[in-house]
């Protein structure tokens, strides 16, 4: 249940948090994340039940700290046996997440991780306890095998910030402290002997709190706070088309609402003409949409590309009316709103056409864009993931698939993106997603796919990871009628965390 941490001198292990200090003070934006990492079991007996630790993540500030309550000096004398007596001093130090994944990698431990739903207010209060906790004595605590250790200071810092214990032990599910522990033992009798003969009967007693990792992960996967599970819904859209009718020539929408009133379809005609001269674009939901956020804005990512081409049929940048309404949605959205490369610019990465357009977008909304989903997901990893990085992008969110559901790369969650080339790893991050609506809208058709998206959500909430998945922009209005009725699935599903 501790960090493993190789040190010599006291005095270099303090130096770990000290230099993290930097964070004080700065106000987390509304992209930030709070999660808890459970990483798993190692050979030693101080990684023999695992670990677990905070993880706060703000790509707008630039933030991803791991806040870990198990730094020990590992030149202790007696260190074993101080460790399992509960006399070895602990206390608590940061990193950076990519320093920690290194750490677990190496020793080829899993990392599971469990966003919580935390208001903003309660993200922003924890982010300043835990930075002003590592300047004063409230670091340094003393170990103590079940009643204070990696876990249970976890514990108790969340329950601190939320105001309640909401993280605990249900009494009805308790168990003795033997059934817990004892699975850990295979091949360490040893161990196993020892522990039995320090704690005697305690061994025997039912457990008055949480205090292994992986306890506290499968407790999280129920755990409510704010009224909303800790598993999250993570909404995405992708505005491939900011606009129906208003971004189109005067030649085509003379043309096209000619046609449209020759087969019958003269509503549609005025709404084409009445859009184009100024009037109500039936794409332009941004209110409509704003309404659904619930003070958590989704993440979208806006197709503004170079030209049109068959793929790409969005409204180009040349269009005032778009700009002015890509940069209320930047605005909406406190400067997090993502670029969708276009496929002609995905194409002509290597001849420079992605940076291009990254140019433009970035002098579009006043400032660098850092995430990303290409269009179609026309992209290849080892071509194009160096060439955002390169850019400035620190994210991508295009690892998933258009015809099917699950986890493209085999994992749920972030991580950071190895340049084979190179032989380095990126300060770039692949996001992964577990589903897109066109899978059970247009590739596979079925008759309810609302109540196809629920049972995937359960599913995932089963497993204690995100249910994250994309739609579009043009869906939230009913100018197609295969997507009738869109518009309500995602109001319930962006309300799923109520239930």
């Amino acid at each position: 249940m501790c960090n493993r941490k190789f040190t010599v001198v006291f005095i270099l292990l303090l130096s770990l948090f000290t230099n993290r200090v930097n964070s004080q003070g700065i106000s987390l934006s509304n992209n930030a994340e709070v999660s808890i990492l459970t990483c798993g079991t190692g050979s030693e007996i101080y990684s023999l039940f695992g670990h677990t630790a905070i993880r706060i993540k703000d790509t707008t500030n630039f933030i991803d700290e791991v806040y870990n309550y198990g730094t020990f000096d590992f030149s202790t004398p007696n260190f074993y046996l101080k460790f399992v007596k509960g006399d070895l001093q602990y206390l608590e130090t940061s990193c950076t997440f990519e320093e920690f994944f290194q750490e677990y990698l190496y020793e080829k431990r899993s990392i599971d991780e469990q966003v919580l739903n935390l208001s903003q207010d309660k993200k922003q209060a924890l982010f300043d306890y835990l930075n002003t906790s590592l300047q004063s004595e409230e670091r340094f605590y003393t170990y103590k095998f079940i009643d204070k250790n990696c876990t249970t200071m976890v514990i108790n810092t969340i329950n601190k910030i939320i105001g309640k214990p909401v993280i605990g032990i249900n009494s009805s599910d308790a168990q003795t402290c033997r059934t817990i522990l004892y699975p850990y033992f295979d091949n360490h009798f040893y161990t196993q002997l020892g522990t039995s003969i320090i704690f005697g009967n305690k061994v025997d007693l039912k457990s008055e709190q949480l205090f292994l990792p992986s306890e506290l992960y499968n407790n999280i996967k129920d755990l409510k706070v704010d009224n909303q599970p800790v598993s999250k819904v993570n909404i995405s859209v992708d505005v491939d088309h900011l606009l129906a009718f208003a971004g189109r020539s005067y030649g085509h929408v003379v043309l096209a609402g000619i046609r449209d009133v020759l087969y019958g379809k003269v509503r549609k005609a005025l709404t084409r003409w009445r859009a184009r001269a100024g009037g109500i674009d039936p794409y332009d939901t941004l209110s409509e949409q704003v309404d659904l956020w619930e003070g958590r804005p989704w993440n979208y990512f806006a197709l503004m590309q170079l030209s049109r081409s068959k793929q790409d049929s969005g409204v180009d940048f040349t269009n005032h009316r778009a700009q002015t309404l890509w940069r209320d949605l930047d605005q909406k959205l406190n400067g997090a709103l993502g670029w969708h490369p276009s496929t002609g610019a995905s194409k002509g990465a290597r001849s420079g056409l992605l940076e291009q357009e990254y140019r433009q977008v970035s002098r579009l909304l006043g400032r660098e864009v850092v995430r990303s989903r290409f269009h179609f997901l026309a992209f290849e990893p080892e071509v194009h993931y160096p060439i955002l990085a390169a850019l400035g992008i620190r994210e991508d969110h295009s690892m998933g698939y258009v015809d099917r559901m699950g986890w493209r790369a085999g994992i749920a969650v972030p991580y950071p993106w190895f340049d084979l080339e190179q032989n380095v790893v990126l300060d770039f991050w692949v996001h992964p997603f577990f589903a897109m609506d066109g899978h059970l809208l247009y590739y596979h058709p079925v008759d309810q796919p609302f109540e196809e998206w629920n049972k995937a959500h359960a599913a995932c909430v089963e497993q204690g990871v995100p249910f994250s998945w994309v739609t579009h922009w043009r869906f939230f209005s009913e100018v197609d009628p295969n997507w009738t009725g869109w518009k309500e699935n995602v109001k319930e599903m962006a309300q799923w965390g109520e239930k």
